[in-house]
């Protein structure tokens, strides 16, 4: 099963590529994105120890169950409901801003609810299904996709149009002291190992993390995020990449397969990261459903002996964002993402008072 835990982090980190994460970072390339990216990854790494070692503690056990054993009622709901905002609000801005692409880049003259609805029905659908499942789903994603994706990192360094001078440029700043957002952004690259909260009850063995598997994690996690920041740089140019309002896409769409059945490289590139997108909403929702079920009690819902809870997660977030699509600029999109990230310390300081909290009332 130890798979599974490289899988939520790997997912996480390349469902960002184009979302906000590269346009945080790049923003930010005059004034400490780089020395960012570097304690955003190692801050990444410590939480992710920090996570591991407390589920270690408690295998097969998670978080819902670990807060309603060792800690007050009001505690545990609070908490509880607090992770479920986290948790939605993070599908919801993968939600949103898939939405944006596919009608800029895919599907310009299809209607925006049309495109909403539309994903909204299949992300749902992942409310419905065992959360086992969803493990598997992850993994034959990875598997049929991780070849794409490596193609396509690799395509996108190794080709004509990229400028390894615009790189050497980007690197001189490498001096500067490191941007909070970026470093925030940087960080929520390691974020998929939260699902912990949700998962470790398929985890009944203590997972082992050494000193190797964190270096792999760390060196994997700092070759994703310098490929989305330094690989639109190299190839948009290192003054005009601002005005991108999603760079990676621009830059598949700068690259071309000479000998390829379709010439552009973005329309494969789109539908493989919409699906990696799709399953990472999933995961979020999932996660937010189950956790807001164990807050409010939602399984004693019952008609014939059918849980009712996730059809009334499904609805209330469908609802929730699709009125979040119809208003929401990609401007305004952007604005709050960044408020988003830029709370996420708050978000794990919270996470490591509630370890603390429940390892010392397991210790009595």
């Amino acid at each position: 099963m130890n798979r599974f835990l490289y899988y939520l982090i790997f997912i996480n980190m390349i469902a960002n590529i184009i979302a906000s994460v590269p346009r945080i970072l790049i923003l930010e390339k005059s004034n400490g994105a780089i020395i960012a990216m570097v304690l955003g990854t190692i801050a990444g790494l410590l939480i992710t120890y920090i996570t591991i070692k407390f589920y270690n503690a408690f295998p097969g056990k998670n978080l819902m169950e670990l807060l309603k054993i060792y800690t007050p009622k009001w505690f545990s709901i609070s908490v509880l409901i607090y992770f479920a905002a986290n948790w939605y609000i993070a599908g919801s801005i993968t939600l949103v801003t898939f939405t944006f692409v596919l009608i800029r880049f895919l599907t310009p003259e299809m209607p925006i609810i049309t495109i909403a609805i539309s994903l909204l029905i299949v992300v749902s659908s992942s409310l419905l299904i065992k959360t086992k499942s969803i493990l598997y789903m992850i993994e034959i994603t990875i598997v049929i996709f991780s070849p794409l994706i490596i193609f396509f990192l690799m395509k996108s360094v190794f080709n004509d149009v990229f400028e390894i001078d615009f790189v050497k440029i980007a690197l001189m700043h490498i001096n500067e002291l490191p941007n909070y957002s970026a470093f925030t952004a940087s960080t929520y690259l390691y974020i998929g190992i939260v699902n912990m909260a949700v998962f470790n009850t398929f985890f009944m063995k203590r997972i082992k993390l050494g000193i190797l598997p964190l270096l792999i994690l760390g060196a994997g996690g700092l070759f994703v995020i310098s490929l989305t920041y330094f690989v639109p740089i190299g190839i948009g140019g290192f003054d005009k990449i601002d005005d991108l309002i999603y760079p990676w896409i621009s830059t598949s769409d700068s690259i071309r397969m000479k000998f390829g059945i379709i010439e552009r490289l973005t329309f494969f590139f789109l539908l493989v990261f919409l699906a990696i997108a799709i399953l990472s909403i999933s995961i979020h929702w999932h996660g937010a459903c189950r956790l807001l079920q164990s807050a409010l009690g939602l399984e004693k819902f019952k008609w014939k002996g059918h849980d009712l809870s996730p059809i009334f997660c499904a609805i209330l977030f469908s609802f929730v964002s699709f009125l979040l699509i119809l208003y929401l600029s990609e401007g305004q999109l952007f604005s709050y993402t960044t408020y988003f990230f830029n709370l996420l310390p708050v978000f794990f300081g919270i996470s490591m008072v509630v370890f603390l909290v429940i390892k010392r009332r397991a210790a009595k």
